[in-house]
């Protein structure tokens, strides 16, 4: 958050269909876990790390887990390892806002694309030479969020998307060829909530394969804005926000990475402002929303902002404690203690900093990406059934992208598998085959004299004329094979089982009694009916199989997994 930031507020709906019973990540905890308190101080924590112990007594029991800094990547080095001892030396985890044109005493306004092009790649391996010392490979850990609040203007390297990707890429791709433990940095995406238009963080999330956590920043500025005085809530600046990522990277841990509120300007002109019941309002609401695994709250005056918070007399004031001044908001104190509501601490060296906080899951394909066991989240449906496909061989996805890095920093591939892509038939001789003979099987040269629709040198001959070869189809018509027609589920249901049973398999008569949307006449009813009977579908809803629906690639993930028993 910085002067200039204005709040709004965007909604996202999204419906999703699926084959099977199954929740998208942001559904229902799997695991109950705490909703963790950060705090930044009034300044370098080098300095001011005490203002958060003295917190932390004043609240009566351990509670903050987390220490908010910023530092710059150009920061020397002597700055860097203070401010991370000061948060470690604590018992806190440090939250690092990595920024860039801020670095003391001589800073240099560095743009997103210098940074993409490299033009600090020195300073960049530099810092993540001291980080590794300093973790000590993965001893000691930081929340680290590079490029925080990249889509505002207050930032030199803000509103420039492309770029502001390839920079956060070649980051981590520098610290991963430094050496720094992946174990040791939870990545964190830290937009701002508000946005103008056409600058909104979904067009600049680096993607699943590239964040382990994602948050924002947003304020309660009541009436302090001169051109925006407005006392704001939580469904206002936070629930929207909170849904919108949630959509954005399923299955991802939230946090508000930074937070405040000011004590000036009521909800109307009639009523004064609370900053107590909007801290339990506000908190309370935070505590309840499933994945959100912490915030950073401001505890400072915030002396930059002067110039658009002119109206308040102190600008802005977030402070919840102070303790020289004798300043303190008790309902602060009440909720984060409560451990009913759901706050809990978790010191630096508690075992599940490292088994939960600091282990985010590998997944294998950028838009099937599994939830981390930290959000406390389900994966979507389909995502064990294609990580089994892939681990089997069966598939190596749809695509792949090398993301082009200027220069000698590696770069790094992003494996897609098109989840809600149609099957084909050519596609679908492929994953038959490979369940039939094995993921190393490859077929014998095509001759393209099978089907007249697959000469030879269709991209899926070989595999197609095997198929047939099989008995596990005769085509689509006389001697044709449509090989970009797209599988239905009725289809599948008669390949599926040809390909487990070999070609003289025919199963028993249907009843129609299993699926109302297929009765015994119906020219598949035997099959879809077997394919039910033996626990490879469910159906594609309360009792009906959606006969004529195409195969998605998500439900022939399930399809096949559970046909050929793959591990």
């Amino acid at each position: 958050m910085r002067a200039t930031k204005i709040l709004g507020r965007i909604f996202v709906l999204i419906l999703i269909f699926s084959l099977l019973p199954g929740n998208r990540a942001s559904s229902a905890p799997a695991t109950e876990l705490p909703i963790l308190v950060g705090i930044y101080p009034t300044a370098e924590l080098y300095n001011t790390v005490n203002e958060i112990l003295n917190l932390d007594t004043w609240l009566g029991t351990p509670t903050i887990s987390i220490a908010g800094t910023f530092i710059d990547l150009e920061s020397p080095e002597w700055f860097i390892r203070a401010e991370l001892n000061a948060s470690w030396d604590a018992g806190y985890i440090p939250f690092v806002n990595l920024g860039a044109g801020t670095s003391w005493p001589n800073p240099v306004a560095r743009s997103a694309s210098q940074i993409a092009n490299g033009v600090i790649d020195t300073q960049i391996r530099n810092w993540a030479r001291v980080y590794k010392d300093w973790s000590n490979n993965g001893e000691k850990r930081a929340m680290i969020a590079p490029l925080q609040e990249m889509n505002g203007e207050w930032n030199t390297y803000g509103l420039d998307a492309p770029n502001f990707k390839l920079a956060y890429y070649r980051i981590q791709q520098i610290f991963a060829e430094e050496g720094v433990a992946r174990q040791s940095v939870l990545w964190v995406f830290a937009p701002n909530g508000y946005s103008n238009p056409g600058q909104e963080f979904e067009h600049y999330y680096p993607g699943n394969s590239f964040v382990d956590a994602v948050g924002f920043s947003s304020f309660n500025f009541g009436s302090c804005p001169q051109n925006y005085p407005r006392w704001e809530t939580y469904a206002q600046i936070y629930k929207s926000y909170l849904d919108r990522m949630a959509a954005m990277a399923p299955g991802k841990p939230l946090f508000i990475a930074e937070i405040g509120t000011v004590a000036e300007g009521g909800p109307t002109r009639s009523i004064p402002a609370d900053k107590n019941t909007w801290l339990t309002d506000t908190l309370t609401s935070l505590a309840s929303y499933p994945g959100l695994r912490g915030w950073i709250y401001f505890n400072l005056v915030e002396a930059t902002s002067a110039g658009n918070l002119k109206g308040c007399p102190s600008y802005g004031d977030y402070r919840l404690y102070q303790d020289f001044y004798g300043q303190n908001y008790d309902s602060f104190k009440d909720i984060v203690t409560d451990p009913l509501i759901g706050y809990s601490h978790w010191s630096n060296t508690a075992p599940e900093v490292s088994s939960l906080m600091f282990n985010p899951v590998n997944g294998i394909f950028e838009d099937v990406w599994p939830a981390s066991t930290f959000s406390g989240l389900n994966s979507i449906w389909y995502a064990d059934w294609v990580d089994r496909l892939a681990s089997a061989g069966i598939t190596g996805g749809c695509s792949n992208n090398l993301i082009d890095l200027p220069g000698t920093v590696t770069d790094p591939t992003v494996r897609y598998y098109c989840p809600d892509n149609s099957v084909t038939r050519a596609q679908m001789a492929v994953f038959l085959e490979r369940g039939i003979h094995g993921t190393s099987y490859a077929p014998s040269p095509a001759t393209g004299t099978i089907f007249t629709d697959v000469a030879s040198d269709y991209w899926a001959s070989a595999w197609i004329e095997q198929l047939s070869l099989d008995g596990t189809t005769g085509g689509c018509g006389q001697n044709v094979y449509c090989p970009d027609n797209i599988v239905t589920r009725a289809q599948m249901a008669v390949f599926l089982l040809k390909s487990k049973y070999g070609t003289g398999y025919t199963p028993s008569a249907a009843t129609g009694t299993i699926f109302t949307d297929v009765p015994n006449t119906y020219w598949a009813a035997a099959w879809i009916e077997q394919l039910a009977a033996e626990g490879i579908t469910g159906g594609c809803g309360t009792n009906i199989y959606c006969p004529d629906s195409p195969v998605t690639r998500a439900q022939m993930a399930v399809f096949l997994v559970k046909t050929f028993n793959l591990p």
